[in-house]
Formats: structure tokens, sequence, C-alpha cells
């Protein structure tokens, strides 16, 4: 309905047009994106997703701190440091370029965290609607996947703390 779509882009209408590639979306595509955000909460340490997972979301940090983070090591002993995302910056993108099904990271809540994600479909679909918006799109995650392929910092053995493996959803 209508209301729901204004009170959607009221709660997420600026955290939308904060991110890079959706600073120049028209209002129509920024109210159908907020219908269909999703939250979601992440405590300190929980994995949001794992290197290897089926890619269906892309993440908005609405509060707090997610580490992308990758291991080399077959036993999982050390991890490098992608990137920090934090607050207003969305990660998981990367998903959204065509043809990849799988994450190519592991992402990591470093504070108790509040999230919003949206599915790969519903983005897809409706980025095909604004044919600007798109390429606009992909070209960001592109510069992104390249900034992952530079250099990297170790951080503190992951794999000796325990995780919480949960994370809370409410619709």
């Amino acid at each position: 309905t209508h209301i729901k779509r204004e009170v959607a882009y009221f709660l997420y209408g600026d955290i939308l047009m904060g991110l890079p590639f959706l600073t120049e979306a028209p209002k129509d595509l920024l109210e159908r994106l907020c219908l269909d955000l999703e939250w979601q909460a992440a405590l300190q340490d929980v994995r949001i997703f794992r290197e290897g997972d089926v890619a269906n979301h892309l993440y908005i940090v609405v509060r707090g701190t997610v580490l992308i983070i990758h291991s080399d090591k077959p036993d999982r002993s050390e991890w490098d440091v992608l990137t920090k995302y934090e607050t207003g910056t969305c990660f998981g993108e990367i998903a959204l370029l065509p043809g990849l099904r799988r994450r190519l990271a592991t992402a990591v809540s470093s504070v108790v965290s509040e999230l919003c994600y949206i599915r790969k479909d519903v983005f897809l679909d409706l980025l095909e609607q604004y044919p600007a918006v798109k390429r606009f799109t992909f070209k960001y995650v592109a510069q992104q996947r390249r900034r992952y392929s530079k250099g990297t910092q170790p951080v503190q053995n992951f794999a000796d703390r325990t995780y919480i493996t949960y994370i809370v959803c409410v619709d």
C-alpha cells in the first residue's frame, strides 16, 4: 500500500541514498527497495556468511561494523581482513555480478550490528527497470572486487573464537 511504502522510505530511504551506487537512483526505485529490505541484528563475532556460501543477499550496515575476512590456510588458523564496513555502507555486493553464485570471503560482525538486506533476485529485477542505475551499480561492484585483490591485514586468530551461530531476524 501507499502508506507502507512511505513508512519504509522514511525508515530506510536515507540509508539507501547514502550508498554510492544509489545516490542518483530515482525515488520510486528507492521506495520499492525500501519495501523489500529485511532487518537483521548480529551480535559481536557472528558470522553473517561464510566464504563459499550461496550468495543470495546484499547487506547494508545500519549500525555497527562488519569485517570481510579470508583465510588461505586449510585449517583456517589465521585470517586476513580484506576490508571493514561501518555504518552506512554495504557489503556482499560482489554477489550481484552476473555469474557469481558463491561468496568470495567471510563476513563477521566485529561489534553488535544492525543490518538490512535485500534478496539478490529482487534487487536485480528492480535494476532491470532502471538501466542507468544498473550500469553504475555494476561499475561500482567491479571496483569493489578489484579492491579485495589489494593488500590484506593479518588479524587475530578467528578460529579460536567461539562463534554465536544464530542471527536474530525480525519481520
